[in-house]
């Protein structure tokens, strides 16, 4: 992956690609939803349809098999840790703080995509710690998604900075 790339600026820029790529996804299903949805005015609907045959999007199983696996691999880079690649036995952090904010950005989106995966996936990664760390890293965990009223199913850029 790009995103663990020593490189800041390669990190960065697939941090963005798959923040595109999710946020793409999410408008997608959220104007299918309006379409398919009965309680929508005619001008919400036709401006939804007009929308959505602009776009692509994956459906509903693609979106299992492709984007979902990624709020798996984001959350294991948050929060596990590596051996740093040089060489110290020290284990180190994969996120930097020159890429924290792709980072969040990126992962509140794919976030988004399906908040229950995402609670899973970081339960699941946080029983995987040693005992003495899960306690704390399930309140980190609820201090970021809790913290300050962020939304998990929002991806607007309010709530993205919130995050």
């Amino acid at each position: 992956w790009g995103v663990t790339s020593i490189r800041a600026s390669s990190a960065r820029e697939a941090l963005q690609a798959l923040q595109s790529i999710a946020a793409n996804q999410f408008q997608w299903v959220s104007l299918q939803i309006v379409v398919n949805s009965q309680q929508q005015n005619r001008q919400q609907l036709v401006h939804a349809q007009k929308q959505l045959s602009k776009m692509q999007g994956f459906d509903v199983q693609l979106q299992s098999e492709l984007l979902l696996p990624v709020i798996d691999r984001l959350a294991q880079i948050l929060l596990t840790r590596n051996p740093s690649q040089t060489g110290s036995k020290k284990p180190v952090a994969e996120v930097c703080w020159d890429r924290v904010n792709f980072f969040a950005n990126a992962f509140i989106t794919f976030i988004a995509l399906d908040p229950s995966r995402f609670h899973h996936v970081a339960e699941y990664l946080v029983s995987c710690q040693p005992v003495s760390l899960q306690s704390t890293l399930r309140d980190c965990l609820l201090e970021l998604t809790t913290a300050r009223n962020v939304l998990l199913g929002d991806v607007s850029k309010p709530n993205r900075i919130k995050f």
